[in-house]
């Protein structure tokens, strides 16, 4: 039932509206912060993969599958944030199937991070519960379409928002009620998916049995990070709703949204090095030349859990 005189019209930019609004073809210190820090996001992502992918003997096939498919997503993300900031905010392009564009790849690939952490929750509780079926070619299968079909997914439904939105002056978004709403609404969805895998994994490490430190070197980093894309997904979510119903947030609640989504890939970046496997990647890639006259270390396996 629709509030008489509520005004759903609500325009949205490439990126997160602004503190200061720009002129035509301007730049503000925000625009400018926000591209040095995307471009060094995306820098550390791309050294992230790098070392995931030439330590691939370290880390069991599946889990090396979700875990690309997790820092390659937040490369993309970051580039794609960047180029919205460029091309779209600092410069005012108008062009309409290039906004259209960038709308489409940066929300659905902002998506896609958040699903990439379920992705490697999921393979987790696979890996600690059913152990015995893991690492088989069906599991290894498995988590490939599920990887294509999450993506799939992700795709379509940006493909029917965005067929019913409309680009404005100066690359500014029109949302008809359905796409914002319904844009809230898998939004929330996805928060309920990453607290269950998260909840799955936190019963799997007190079912275990196993010393805290031994937990969190091998489930701390998937769990943190689950919990800090909630918040964040969650404090976006709360400025959105507002913004939709009063058409303008308070100025602390949209402030705290706008750095904390600016620097959670950083941060989330940053919690990954809990884990022992990753961490160790990290060190090798850093210390390569110590590494080629040593030869690769033994692979450490994940923790596996027999829970009756």
């Amino acid at each position: 039932m629709e509030m008489e005189g509520l005004d759903y019209t609500y325009n949205l930019t490439i990126i997160d509206s602004y503190p200061e609004p720009l002129e035509a073809g301007g730049m503000n210190s925000y625009s400018l912060f926000q591209c040095i820090v995307y471009v060094i996001e995306a820098i550390l992502y791309m050294f992230i993969t790098t070392a995931i992918a030439s330590d691939r003997n370290r880390y069991q096939t599946t889990f090396w599958f979700t875990l690309l498919n997790f820092s390659i997503t937040y490369i993309a993300l970051n580039l794609l944030r960047y180029f919205g900031e460029v091309h779209v905010v600092i410069y005012n392009e108008s062009n309409k199937s290039l906004c259209h564009l960038v709308h489409f790849l940066n929300s659905a690939v902002n998506d896609g991070g958040e699903m990439a952490i379920i992705l490697i929750c999921v393979d987790l509780i696979v890996q600690n519960l059913m152990s015995e079926r893991y690492e088989n070619p069906k599991c290894k299968m498995f988590t490939l379409i599920l990887i294509f079909v999450t993506w799939l997914l992700i795709i379509i439904k940006e493909i029917i928002f965005r067929k019913h939105s409309e680009i404005e002056f100066l690359c500014y978004q029109s949302n008809p009620p359905f796409v914002l709403w319904g844009d809230l609404v898998f939004t929330i969805l996805r928060i309920l998916m990453i607290l269950a895998a998260v909840g799955v994994l936190l019963y799997i490490a007190q079912a275990s049995g196993q010393p805290a430190s031994v937990l969190v070197g091998l489930l701390g980093a998937p769990i943190l990070v689950g919990f800090v894309l909630c918040f964040s997904t969650l404090l976006s979510a709360i400025n959105y709703t507002v913004s939709l119903v009063n058409l303008q947030s308070p100025e602390t609640l949209y402030m705290c949204s706008y750095y904390i989504r600016m620097f959670c890939p950083l941060i989330i970046a940053l919690l990954w090095l809990v884990d022992n496997n990753f961490r160790a990647s990290i060190k090798r890639l850093i210390t390569c030349s110590t590494c080629r006259e040593t030869g690769l270390q033994p692979t450490e396996h994940e923790m596996t859990t027999d829970i009756a």
